[in-house]
């Protein structure tokens, strides 16, 4: 796993990546899933209805109200998964590229600045874990005949 950082305030962004042997839009197809979060991230406990824009779930930090933007080019898609914690916006930001057959999946984590290394390099790890479990579970899923396109821009 690739790592790459750099901070901004009270902020420090880490950069992980993944290769998983699938293309793209499948890819994609899996992760814009709000019900797929619990199934490969720890931070999500739980999906419940969708209420207006996005779905009420259970997280680590309490209740949220989550959902995914998905911007796609030519050549990259970017998704976005929001969630309204306590009244603060929090954000991870995935991008996948095409290579080869699959696709190399970078997600972006912000920590706090502050944290110790010790404690950054736990959360890289979980991180690292939650990256082989989403590239378990997308490798051995089976697609629908027909993508849903909802959300993309």
């Amino acid at each position: 796993m690739s790592t790459k950082s750099h901070r901004t305030g009270r902020f420090s962004t880490y950069v992980r990546g993944i290769r998983i042997e699938r293309g793209p839009a499948e890819v994609a197809g899996f992760l814009r899933e709000v019900s797929n979060l619990p199934r490969w991230t720890r931070f999500f406990l739980h999906v419940g209805e969708l209420q207006g824009h996005g779905y009420a779930v259970e997280t680590l930090m309490g209740p949220a109200t989550t959902w995914i933007h998905e911007y796609q080019s030519e050549d990259t898609h970017q998704l976005e998964i929001v969630s309204i914690i306590r009244g603060a916006r929090e954000t991870a930001t995935l991008d996948l590229y095409a290579q080869g057959e699959g696709t190399m999946v970078r997600f972006h984590l912000r920590l706090p600045s502050k944290w110790d290394a010790q404690r950054v390099t736990r959360q890289l790890g979980q991180l690292d874990d939650e990256l082989r479990t989403l590239k378990r579970l997308v490798e051995s899923h089976q697609p629908s005949a027909q993508p849903r396109l909802a959300g993309v821009r």
